[in-house]
């Protein structure tokens, strides 16, 4: 029998309902899972998602959490043709999978360890010991029907179908509130902020999870700050999570029906206009 991954977790944080079109529900999702599978949450394009980076988080803390806590694929599917396995292995064959498995997390952390004291930048360094980290995302979306058809089900990745059926747990269990704005970490937010300062804090607290520090120490003034850096910057994702209920109509706004998501209302969000050859002449020499 496959493990119970107790690591695989989905919590809802903000979940609204448009007033004029109560069938539009925009959810905001926390979840942490294998970071086997980011690549194939990223194929649903309804999906907007911010992840933590292997970029920004330092090689000490990464080869911690594996260390601490590494993923273990739960299913050890005997090899086959196609795309799923059928069966299991048998029991002997499991644990040496898994002896070789943690004797490859060893062999990586003490190559990362190695690569961070040679003064080897994160983005290299934590590559290679990406295969057992749990990684986490907020993710909203207004629609998940497709998701979860796809994602809870047999044929897909094993550890998705997992997360996809603890999200569908919390998709059924949690009762959305009709707003006419949906803010995730809104409630956890000092008193006295303007609605537009929660906008931009929201935002700013989503991006955080970059660095996975969207769940740490709050300073609205440093989100404040953030958000703006961000705008300048045309770093938009973030911008995504937090949107204001469309009540004139039920149709998409960018990848939310009934909503418009932050980012719609800032100039430029997307540069639609560049000049390729000035562009071009920026390229670096050994590119």
């Amino acid at each position: 029998m496959p493990t119970r991954d107790t690591n695989i977790t989905a919590k809802i944080i903000c979940d609204s309902v448009n007033r004029k079109f109560p069938e539009c529900r925009l959810t905001t999702f926390v979840i942490t899972y294998p970071r086997i599978v980011l690549a194939e949450l990223n194929t649903h394009r309804q999906f907007s998602r911010s992840t933590a980076s292997s970029r920004a988080i330092p090689v000490s803390k990464q080869i911690k959490k594996v260390l601490d806590r590494p993923f273990i694929p739960s299913w050890i599917g005997r090899n086959q043709s196609g795309m799923q396995a059928a069966e299991e292995v048998d029991d002997e064959t499991k644990e040496n999978f898994k002896l070789n498995w943690m004797l490859a997390a060893r062999i990586c952390t003490e190559t990362a360890r190695r690569m961070d004291n040679l003064g080897i930048h994160k983005q290299i360094a934590n590559r290679i010991i990406e295969p057992w980290q749990y990684v986490t995302t907020i993710l909203t979306a207004t629609d998940f029907d497709n998701f979860f058809h796809l994602r809870c089900h047999p044929d897909a990745q094993p550890e998705f179908m997992v997360l996809a059926f603890r999200m569908l747990e919390a998709y059924i269990d949690s009762t959305p509130l009709t707003t006419d704005i949906h803010i995730p970490f809104g409630d956890q937010m000092e008193p006295g902020l303007s609605e537009q300062d929660r906008v931009m804090v929201a935002c700013a607290r989503c991006a955080r999870i970059s660095y996975e520090t969207h769940d740490g120490k709050r300073d609205s003034k440093e989100d404040l700050r953030l958000a703006g850096s961000l705008v300048k910057a045309g770093h938009m994702s973030p911008f995504e999570h937090v949107a204001t209920a469309n009540l004139h109509s039920n149709t998409y706004v960018g990848n939310f029906r009934g909503w418009i998501q932050q980012r719609k209302k800032i100039k430029g969000e997307c540069k639609a206009k560049v000049n390729h050859k000035q562009l071009l002449m920026q390229k670096p020499t050994w590119v």
